[in-house]
């Protein structure tokens, strides 16, 4: 039997993206979604906990999206678990897991001004 591996995740961007290039040339972008949820805690009381789920997305796609992926978009994304492992110049292991995202819904975006550099495009724009 084939395992399975499908994230959906619902959340803001809890900052703009960081865009970079590969060396081959393949665009990247990582950021961080706050994806909030509720419980009852011992007591019985309405608890909400806000998670920061990593995410990178490789492509075309997020090169063309790069004025979306601002902080406090609201998006909606599917995409798979992925884990790595690198050392840093230093040598130390570390080891990273995230949602690798393969689409994406913009479901609000924030007001921006001018003289930021990014307008708000309108609602429910997808990539």
């Amino acid at each position: 039997m084939d395992g399975m591996n499908h994230v959906h995740l619902v959340g803001n961007l809890c900052d703009d993206a960081d865009h970079r290039d590969t060396s081959t040339g393949r665009h990247v972008a990582r950021f961080r979604v706050a994806v909030s949820t509720t419980y009852a805690d011992d007591h019985g009381e309405k608890q909400t906990r806000c998670d920061y789920i990593p995410c990178v997305w490789w492509g075309r796609r997020p090169q063309g999206a790069k004025n979306l992926l601002i902080k406090g978009a609201r998006v909606a994304l599917y995409g798979e678990l992925t884990s790595s492992r690198y050392s840093d110049d230093a040598g130390k292991a570390h080891h990273r897991l995230e949602v690798t995202v393969r689409d994406m819904t913009f479901e609000r975006l924030p007001e921006r001004t001018q003289a930021e550099g990014t307008h708000r495009d309108g609602q429910g724009a997808t990539t």
